[in-house]
């Protein structure tokens, strides 16, 4: 149930990845690619900062 967070965050990082959705309803993931050298996660503090400031823009900035 988490592949497809991990494989997100994988795309994140530079790797290159495609998934297809089989006949039987499962979804099958290739990796075709991987960076020299993976970009950095952000932070759960970043993260979270980025998603109010997209879901309640007006309010972005207010929590130190």
């Amino acid at each position: 149930m988490r592949l497809p967070n991990r494989c997100l965050e994988l795309k994140a990082q530079g790797f290159q990845i495609d998934g297809r959705t089989e006949p039987n309803g499962c979804k099958r993931y290739f990796l075709r690619g991987e960076p020299e050298k993976p970009k950095p996660l952000p932070t759960y503090a970043q993260r979270t900062r980025a998603i109010e400031a997209e879901v309640a823009p007006l309010f972005a900035g207010m929590r130190p």
